[in-house]
């Protein structure tokens, strides 16, 4: 099938074809991904970094699944709603932190506290 659809951000309308029928929400995210202005390259990097903060959770977090998923929501809402930063406790003495850096990409730091405490 044929598609024509918008940039979201500028507005230029792209042309493009796709075997399967597509929403078309899923339209302008495609046009999205073919458009060059400046606004749909940040868009773009921050796709990549989210996919990529995504893989780095399941692998830092594989064995922390209520974390993982916590951390995996929290990069999520980074590139829809604004949200900038979160950090959260497993209580366990894991600790895992997000950020969305001025440079649009997404860091996660993951720290274990080792800790032995003796009280008698």
């Amino acid at each position: 099938m044929r598609y024509e659809a918008p940039c979201k951000f500028c507005g230029q309308i792209h042309i493009f074809e796709s075997d399967e029928e597509l929403s078309k929400i899923e339209q302008m995210k495609r046009s999205l991904t073919m458009c060059d202005c400046s606004a749909a390259q940040i868009y773009k990097r921050m796709e990549s970094s989210r996919l990529k903060a995504q893989d780095n959770a399941d692998e830092l977090l594989k064995d922390h699944e209520e974390l993982r998923d916590v951390m995996k929501y929290a990069i999520n809402q980074m590139s829809e709603s604004g949200l900038v930063s979160l950090t959260a406790d497993s209580g366990s003495g894991i600790k895992a932190s997000v950020k969305l850096t001025q440079k649009g990409t997404i860091k996660l730091t993951v720290k274990k506290e080792a800790r032995w405490e003796i009280e008698s």
